[in-house]
Order: C-alpha cells, then structure tokens, then sequence
C-alpha cells in the first residue's frame, strides 16, 4: 500500500506548497505510511534542480509536465492511492493546468480499483479588469478544479470558502474536509507568555509579502506604535525589495533564515503583522506561524484601523479596540488553538484514516 503525492513543488524547492508536501510527508512517514513524490516541476520552467532530490528514491521528478508522461509515471509507480496537492498556477503559468486533469482522469479509468485525494490549497481566481490573465481564463480555471473535484473520491482544502466552491462539484460519496495549513518554520511545544517577550513586531514572508505588508499598514503607523512596539524585525527572501522602506519604529532586515532561527525569533517576540482577510487565515503559512509561537497577530480590519486577532470558539475575530485587550490571553488563545491543528494532529485525525485506513479498506474490498 503506497500513496503517491503528486506535486508542483517539494522541499527544498522554494514555495509554501513545497514545505507542506515535506513536512505532511515526513509526518505520515513517522506514522509508518509508505509514500512516493512525483514533482512536476512549478510553471514557468521551475524544474527540480538535479542535486535537489539526489539520493532520494521517494521522488520521481516528472520528465515533462504533459498528460501522457503524468499517466505513465502514475502507471509505473502502481499507487493505491494518489494525494494530489493542487494550485493552479503552481501547475500551469495561467492557473488552468488542463495536462493535470487530463492526465489524472486517464489514470483512474486505467487504475479503477485506485483512490484519488485532492488537497485544494487555492481553487480559481477571477478579476473584473481585462487586462489580468484571470479575466480571460477564470472559467478555465473553474473547469480545471471542476473536474478534478469530480474525480476525487475525497477532498481537502483549507478554508470554508474554498469548501463552498467545491461542495457542489463533488460526487455524492466523496467527503469534504477544510482544515488550516500547519507552520513551516516549528511547532513549539511550549512558549512563553505574552508579557515576557520583547516589544518586537515581526514582518515575516517574501519580499513582495513584506512589501504589500508595508503599504497596508502606513496609514496606521500611529497605532502600532500605541500597540508599545519598539523594534521591527523582518525575516525573508528578496532583501532589496523592502530595504529603502521607512517604519515608524528601528527596523532590522535579517533576510533569509533557517527555520530553526526564524522559530527563535518569534518566540522573542510579542506581535506579527498580517496581511490577509480574517477568513482567509487558515491558508496563510505566516499567519500559522505566528500562530504556532504564541504571537499576537496584527492585521486592518473592516473600520479601517488596526486590529488583533483572536480566538473565540474555534472561530478567528478581529478585535477593533486594542487598547482594554488582554494581549496574554490573545496569545495563549492562539496557541492552543494551533496545538489542536498542528501537523501531528491532522494527521491522525485526517489524513492517516483518509490515506492509510480508507485506502488499505479499498484494497482489500477489491
């Protein structure tokens, strides 16, 4: 009984979708699943670089992103069950991988006693102005994650609106579950509270990340600073694209960082700045970061001000007046919230019974 993960990107390939494939792999692994990698390879001619994967016989990097190559490999590596990691831009430059579902739809006919798991990290996008890709290709990109949906048996994604795009696609017996991603840089077991850290603000994330981060947040520079923070510590690739930016408070660009040292940082610290809607949090590795190591998160919420993120009966708030808020409870609300989704819960809880007992039951009833 193997399972197949069928991928754009793996680590130490670069990307959010990369670390979670590894770190849900060497997850599983610990719980005695067997498990192969098929790397297509990222749109836009991201290849796995030769040395990646070397001495690794757990991974296939696909010769060709093309729908007779996707078939064969699956062929070849006889899966009882297929874990499909699905972003569309991730597969295909303009997010509409039509080779993917094809190819994946000839495998399950040739391979019908197979079961195919699709963990939808994004779904479709859309735009109202023409001269965006999705514009033209939205509906192309709908029918991508409309067919898919329909060949899987069952279905994983990160939040509850993704969810309701997909429900009505799936077929009647196959289950939908929305869980969040997990932290990519540690899982502490333990943090220390709120009021012993340093008064430090961590923008944490790509460049382009830190960058939209710095604009959202300009305009209420004041009430960072009455939030008591002192220092502002950026962590991530592409240095340049916010060294010349201005913040009302010293800031230090550390750049790039293992995962061990971004996890110390963050346990130095007391907030982290995030840009995503509230609602779309649980797909926000930074935010699951953040999350992970106690830290208050920071975001601008509907009034047009800044506000905290809490927790309140498994559902994620933004709190407008931080003034009268107790910032320990914030903190040790979000983590224990996170330690009920970190990595080695879902995968007892989802994925083992989703990949390993379910597909070990439909191997035995065929």
């Amino acid at each position: 009984m193997t399972v197949v993960h069928v991928t754009a990107e793996l680590a130490p390939m670069p990307g959010g979708v990369a670390d979670y494939v590894a770190i849900l792999g060497a997850e599983l692994a610990r719980h005695g699943l067997a498990q192969r990698y098929l790397v297509t390879g990222t749109a836009g001619g991201g290849r796995p670089p030769p040395e990646a994967f070397a001495g690794r016989g757990d991974v296939v990097p696909l010769r060709s992103p093309s729908a007779t190559q996707l078939m064969s490999a699956l062929t070849e590596l006889g899966p009882s069950t297929v874990l499909l990691h699905y972003s569309g831009y991730g597969f295909a430059r303009r997010g509409a991988p039509v080779w993917l579902v094809r190819g994946l739809s000839a495998w399950k006919r040739r391979s019908p006693g197979a079961r195919l798991v699709v963990m939808f990290h994004e779904t479709w996008a859309s735009s109202s102005v023409p001269w965006r890709s999705s514009f033209w290709l939205s509906a192309v990109q709908r029918a991508c994650v409309r067919e898919l949906a329909r060949l899987a048996d069952a279905v994983v994604t990160n939040t509850s609106f993704h969810a309701h795009r997909l429900r009505p696609f799936l077929r009647p017996a196959a289950p939908l579950h929305v869980q969040p991603i997990f932290s990519n840089v540690g899982e502490p077991e333990e943090v220390p509270p709120f009021h012993e850290r340093e008064p430090v603000c961590v923008v944490f994330g790509r460049g382009g990340h830190r960058w939209r981060i710095w604009q959202r947040f300009r305009p209420f520079f004041g009430a960072l600073l009455r939030l008591g923070i002192e220092r502002l510590v950026e962590i991530g690739t592409e240095p340049e694209a916010t060294a010349k930016l201005s913040w009302p408070v010293p800031a230090e660009r550390l750049g790039p960082l293992p995962a061990h040292e971004v996890s110390s940082q963050l346990l130095r610290s007391r907030f982290g700045l995030v840009q995503n809607h509230v609602s779309s949090l649980h797909k926000s590795g930074v935010f699951m970061a953040f999350a992970a190591h106690g830290l208050v998160p920071v975001s601008i919420v509907e009034s047009g001000d800044v506000g905290l993120i809490n927790m309140r009966e498994d559902k994620l708030i933004c709190i407008d007046r931080v003034e009268n808020t107790d910032l320990d409870r914030v903190s040790t609300l979000l983590f224990e919230w996170y330690e009920d989704h970190k990595v080695s819960c879902q995968a007892e809880r989802l994925w083992m019974p989703l990949l390993g007992y379910m597909a070990h039951r439909m191997g035995a009833l065929t």
